[in-house]
């Protein structure tokens, strides 16, 4: 398939009406990454072909070595545009006080108009065709986020403030979409898991599971270039959290059964 047809057949997925049966999490995102990773490898493959055209019967010049050190610090600038971004966003949502108000496509129009006024100025050329390609991806994964009716409002904004962070990942790790186990994608599929199996309380700050949702995403956000050494660690201590706050309520279960059996 070309990229326009992988790219359109990921939309068509994200868009489509549910099945009688519905799809595990698991499952439907497994679905899109790998949906993904066939679009950026299509990506990739085309920008290497262009460069290989560009270069055939020629040596490394000093003019393309500085076409790549050009590249680089325009990532560079991106990366730091984008981490501005997530910083004002994060500012305004705290006083705000409106859920959802860090959605994908609060997001995405955020990059969108940081994109224009920084290559108006002059401050930041265009970027690369996979690097736009990937953060288009990384936005329409958080929308099917979004548009899981099975995750709460609370959870779902609080998950969407990792976004920037995820993307950022993204732009400077190919194996994100490569490796099916990548500790961002395992982290974020934790995230949703733990939001989807949770029941809303009324007091958010005496919740276990919304309190350690709730820390995890504050120590990702809290680190400007998370690695995969760290992101195993958020992802190991939310899934040990996970497993206690489990085991706590199945001892509770248990109690109240034996303290009703012995009321009998």
């Amino acid at each position: 398939l070309t990229a326009a047809a992988e790219q359109a057949a990921l939309k068509a997925r994200m868009t489509r009406k549910p099945k009688a049966k519905p799809e595990s999490p698991d499952q439907s995102q497994s679905e899109m990454f790998t949906m993904m990773q066939s679009l950026v490898h299509g990506l990739a493959k085309q920008s290497n072909n262009a460069g290989l055209a560009a270069t055939a019967g020629t040596e490394i010049s000093g003019e393309l070595a500085a076409e790549q050190e050009e590249l680089r610090k325009q990532q560079q600038k991106l990366m730091g545009m984008l981490t501005d971004i997530q910083s004002n966003m994060l500012t305004k949502a705290a006083g705000s006080g409106t859920p959802g108000f860090i959605s994908a496509n609060n997001v995405a129009q955020s990059i969108n108009d940081s994109l224009k006024a920084e290559q108006s100025s002059g401050d930041l050329g265009a970027i690369s065709a996979q690097s736009g390609d990937v953060i288009n991806l990384v936005t329409m994964l958080y929308e099917a986020i979004w548009k899981d009716e099975a995750l709460p409002v609370v959870m779902k904004e609080l998950i969407g403030r990792t976004q920037i962070t995820i993307m950022k990942v993204a732009l400077s790790d190919t194996a994100f979409f490569d490796n099916q186990n990548h500790p961002a994608r395992a982290l974020l599929n934790e995230l949703a898991l733990a939001g989807i199996a949770w029941t809303q309380t009324v007091n958010l700050d005496s919740d276990p599971v919304y309190q350690t949702v709730k820390q995890i995403v504050e120590r990702l956000l809290s680190e400007s270039a998370p690695g995969n050494e760290f992101l195993q660690q958020l992802l190991n201590d939310l899934r040990v959290s996970r497993s206690k706050i489990v085991g706590t309520d199945l001892n509770l279960e248990r109690r109240v059964r034996e303290s009703e059996d012995i009321s009998q």
